[in-house]
């Protein structure tokens, strides 16, 4: 995953398991925690044409859409892909190192 990815999988993940009424807490009392996993360049693409967080809920639900949950799955998606991606190198560098331990050669 990339920085920008990295950076939006943060966000989601931060409003995804909060309801409006926190993460607005959050930021009036301790902005500098908010901006921490929500930087104002990833607040202002996902706030953008109400594609990922929606505001106007009521403070009880969650400010993230449909669409916002949707990129978060994918993003996730891709963050167990890359984890899968690296154990299998692992394994297969154990395996190597097996076989030549097998054969004597270390």
């Amino acid at each position: 995953m990339i920085k920008t990815d990295k950076t939006l999988y943060k966000a989601l993940k931060f409003f995804s398991g909060r309801t409006l009424k926190n993460c607005k807490e959050i930021k009036e009392k301790n902005p500098k925690e908010y901006y921490k996993y929500v930087p104002k360049v990833i607040e202002e693409t996902l706030l953008e044409r109400s594609r990922f967080l929606d505001f106007d809920v009521p403070e009880e639900y969650s400010p993230l859409r449909v669409k916002g949950t949707e990129q978060l799955r994918i993003l996730e998606s891709i963050k167990i892909k890359e984890k899968s991606i690296w154990i299998s190198i692992i394994a297969i560098i154990i395996s190597i190192l097996a076989l030549i331990k097998s054969f004597g050669l270390i």
